[in-house]
């Protein structure tokens, strides 16, 4: 009976230390719970702080439309200049060929009236109205011109 006893004894004092460590461990997980939540009030956020955040996010959203709609306001008036710039690059290649043609036609007057003998071609033209030669070529000559 004697070794019974002992038997039961040692297991009542395992079982006596094993409840203990349960103890202390729930009573720490308690506290550290206790702490946690007290922690999760202080660093939680209040409605108003809330409400400032939904505003901030509303402001955000309508500056980012207004942003957008700026760029494609941009986007259309790129897209009107390069019309533009390509019709002008359209006329500056017409006057050009245009341009050509006048000298082209200067060149062959001015070798016109060399060959004729009235002048000799230097190659540039007199005072407006004027072609090599003195003769006068509109409605207002130069001054001192018959």
């Amino acid at each position: 009976m004697r070794g019974w006893l002992g038997d039961l004894d040692r297991t009542v004092r395992l079982r006596g230390r094993i409840g203990l460590i349960v103890a202390a461990i729930a009573v720490g997980a308690g506290a550290a719970g206790v702490y946690l939540a007290i922690d999760a009030g202080s660093d939680s956020a209040s409605d108003e702080e809330v409400a400032a955040l939904r505003q901030e996010l509303r402001t955000a959203r309508e500056q980012a439309e207004r942003a957008t709609q700026g760029i494609a306001s941009l986007r259309e008036s790129l897209a009107s200049v390069r019309a533009d710039a390509a019709r002008d690059a359209t006329e500056a290649e017409r006057l050009a060929a245009r341009l050509e043609r006048l000298q082209s036609a200067v060149r062959q007057l001015e070798q016109s009236a060399g060959a004729a003998g009235s002048a000799p071609a230097t190659g540039t033209l007199g005072a407006p109205g004027t072609i090599p030669g003195g003769a006068t070529t509109g409605p207002n000559p130069p001054p001192g011109t018959p």
